[in-house]
């Protein structure tokens, strides 16, 4: 049985987190970002979905 691993990006709609957050679901993981978006846009989640198809989990 393969197990899918949960990663959490604290602050991951900012400039390096997002990159971290896009490398993460491109090697397969699950990518959970938590983000009081004080400093960063929501928008950045639409932009994540269309490069890598996958919508990560927001909160």
């Amino acid at each position: 049985m393969k197990l899918k691993y949960k990663n959490l990006v604290t602050g991951g709609l900012g400039f390096i987190a997002s990159h971290t957050a896009l490398e993460l679901i491109n090697l397969g993981y699950e990518v959970v970002i938590v983000d009081d978006i004080s400093n960063s846009q929501l928008f950045i989640l639409d932009s994540i979905k269309k490069i890598t198809s996958t919508r990560p989990k927001f909160l």
